[in-house]
């Protein structure tokens, strides 16, 4: 076993794990996911240079004793819509403005069994923050989705799902930042979900501060002629792991997804991107740009996957980088799995 792999196999649990158990079951639209995630949690092992997604990454250097979680969030969120029809909610147990259909969704795209730190957003977040686009609606200015966090050694699970019905169309800026003194372990989940013929510009901007550990699972799944537009931008953090993955499940889905990245000092930045092709006449475009300097280290892995239903699909992927330091590190990793006669990747 490497040194790696045995500092994250042997890792000491959060402190607030144990006594937790009691605090699932008060009942309302999230106590059921967040009993099952607390069981998925306690099951997961932290994962390692061996686990899927995270091969080369390592978790050297987080001691999750260190972190206690807040009675109160720690999380201030800020939504700005000059539009009335946008319908946006922190849901706790019960949810006054957004469909019971749209709650559903919650935990099922990004799903807690699908590793340790998805289990951990949703065994132990307080609330999802859900913005919601009814069918038909067409919002021509942008949203501001503002998310600042704070607390000194604070573990802040969070999960957001944004859910675009039938026709409808929106573009939101989600921008996250976390106060310069605050030494945080940020582990979130957001959701994605995209009706027939919906459109989303989603650009997010991750700018915490260099004494935190940010892991992010991120999942979007678009229906028949859907289209989504993903931009992230990532300068902040001591330690961040993204995990981005669409799912074009409707014939003639589009993805373009773009990413920049700027690790300087010893940040360490890790990307796990993946495009799924299930159905017919599917396109998705990604391109990653990484400037890298000091002595910062990135991975980028992505995988195109074109499934055997999947005929006269479209898949591309870059990972494009410029080094400004002999000491800094990256490594680009593509993948490509074509199950079909008929689609294309570069």
């Amino acid at each position: 076993m490497n040194t790696s792999e045995m500092k994250a196999v042997e890792m000491a649990e959060f402190n607030f794990i144990e006594g937790f158990s009691s605090k699932t079951s008060a009942g309302g639209v999230l106590s059921i996911l967040r009993e099952k995630a607390l069981q998925d949690y306690v099951r997961l092992s932290f994962p390692h240079d061996k686990t899927r997604g995270w091969r080369k990454v390592s978790l050297e250097g987080l001691d999750p004793q260190q972190f206690n979680l807040s009675e109160k969030t720690c999380v201030s969120s800020n939504l700005i819509s000059d539009d009335e029809r946008v319908m946006s909610e922190i849901v706790t147990e019960h949810a006054r403005l957004i469909p019971k259909h749209v709650l559903q969704k919650i935990g099922t795209i990004v799903s807690p069994q699908s590793g340790k730190f998805a289990a951990f957003a949703h065994a132990f977040s307080r609330g999802t923050a859900v913005i919601y686009i009814p069918e038909g609606v067409q919002v021509t200015q942008p949203i501001i989705f503002q998310q600042n966090y704070c607390g000194e050694n604070q573990a802040v699970p969070e999960n957001t799902l944004v859910y675009l019905a039938r026709n409808a169309s929106a573009s939101i800026v989600r921008k996250r930042e976390s106060q310069k003194s605050s030494i945080l372990f940020m582990g979130g989940a957001t959701e994605i979900y995209l009706e027939e013929n919906a459109h989303l510009n989603f650009i997010e901007i991750q700018d915490v501060n260099q004494k935190t550990w940010d892991i992010q699972s991120e999942r979007a799944n678009l229906e028949q002629s859907a289209n989504l537009n993903w931009f992230t931008l990532t300068q902040g953090s001591s330690f961040s792991r993204s995990q981005l993955v669409v799912d074009l499940t409707g014939k003639g889905s589009e993805a373009h997804i773009a990413g920049l990245f700027l690790p300087r000092g010893d940040q360490r930045f890790y990307f796990d991107t993946a495009q799924n092709h299930m159905a017919t006449d599917t396109v998705s475009d990604l391109l990653y740009h990484g400037v890298i300097d000091g002595d910062s280290r990135s991975i980028w892995q992505g995988m195109v996957s074109i499934a055997e239903q999947a005929a006269r699909s479209n898949g591309y992927q870059a990972n494009r980088n410029i080094i400004l330091s002999e000491r800094a590190k990256i490594d680009s990793i593509p993948g490509l799995e074509i199950l079909t006669d008929d689609g294309h990747s570069m």
